[in-house]
């Protein structure tokens, strides 16, 4: 097995890089994606946030 770093923007891009099709490359990833993701994804309860600007220029 060889392994290819790829810098991609979407598994598209990607799976054109590998010479792979479209449903070949989501079907390959949802499968590395389930053996790491065995136990879930543990969210924490409460996000803070030190600062926001949004896209004006008044305040902070």
């Amino acid at each position: 097995m060889s392994i290819r770093v790829i810098t991609a923007k979407t598994l598209k891009e990607a799976d054109e890089v590998l010479g792979t099709s479209t449903t070949t490359g989501i079907r390959r990833f949802k499968k590395v994606v389930k053996r790491q993701l065995v136990e879930g994804v543990c969210l924490s309860k409460a996000t803070a946030i030190d600062e926001y600007k949004g896209h004006t220029d008044e305040g902070t």
